[in-house]
């Protein structure tokens, strides 16, 4: 695949994971990425959750350019709904797009209610397996999307082995232990507005003992506001910085510039 050249100043940030191409958006879009970029942060790492959502990317990037990170995969709430025939098809389409993608993604593992683990296990990990060939096999990192299901995501990709162009694991809130193995794998780690969240959990401690070459922020917005029922903006990534920088002893600015430098390196970006 080619190399995309992309500029980005030192003085701005990126979002390492958002879905601008959501619905919820499309009424004031223009202006939600206007009030990011007054924020400093200039550059979103896409989700991708399907074919659909993948066209709607291609549409938004010709108006925001190659600050728009794109990212094609099969979320696994998508790969949930569907039949095996329409999955196998899906992947075959997937490899056909990568071209204009930045990464693979977001794929994985989700025993939450809208993974329907009970009914899709196996055709979640079968998907998940099928993605990290294709990362391994078209050089692309590897986006992430784990819920409630570490052990068997990490059993599935320790067996295929370090991803030699890396990836990310959004909104990551295991252990400090699963951490250290995905990083292991060659992954950054993402943290949220999870991190704000009372309590001991939400990754604060995978986030307290990670390397700082490891270390990602993102909003995942429109979704995971602190405020249930609100939408979430990439302009808040600072307020995600804030709860970050408290954890780790650090600065607001140290950990945006920090992530910053982690996602130019993860996906080659000058």
């Amino acid at each position: 695949y080619r190399v995309m050249a992309f500029r980005h100043n030192a003085g701005t940030w990126i979002d390492a994971h958002c879905h601008l191409a959501d619905p919820r958006f499309d009424r004031d879009r223009e202006e939600v990425v206007a009030r990011s970029r007054r924020a400093g942060v200039t550059a979103w790492v896409q989700g991708g959750v399907g074919p659909e959502d993948w066209t709607w990317q291609d549409k938004i990037a010709e108006t925001l350019g190659d600050g728009l990170l794109r990212c094609f995969g099969l979320h696994p709430w998508w790969v949930a709904e569907r039949a095996p025939e329409e999955i196998n098809a899906g992947l075959k389409t997937l490899g056909e797009r990568l071209d204009s993608a930045r990464a693979i993604g977001e794929a994985g593992l989700d025993k939450g209610k809208r993974g329907r683990w009970e009914h899709s296990a196996k055709r979640q990990m079968n998907a998940l397996l099928s993605q990290a060939q294709l990362a391994h096999l078209f050089g692309k990192p590897l986006v992430l999307h784990v819920v409630g299901a570490h052990a068997e995501a990490l059993e599935i990709l320790e067996k295929i082995g370090k991803f030699p162009a890396g990836g990310l694991v959004h909104s990551f809130n295991g252990s400090a232990l699963q951490a250290q193995r995905y990083a292991a794998l060659g992954f950054l780690l993402s943290f949220g507005f999870s991190l704000a969240e009372p309590g001991d959990g939400g990754g604060k401690g995978a986030l307290a003992a990670a390397a700082a070459d490891r270390v990602a922020l993102e909003t995942d917005s429109p979704d995971r506001a602190p405020e249930r029922g609100s939408r979430n903006e990439p302009s808040r990534l600072l307020e995600v910085a804030d709860a970050a920088a408290a954890i780790r002893g650090e600065t607001r600015k140290g950990l945006l510039d920090l992530s910053r430098d982690n996602l130019k390196r993860l996906f080659k970006l000058s």
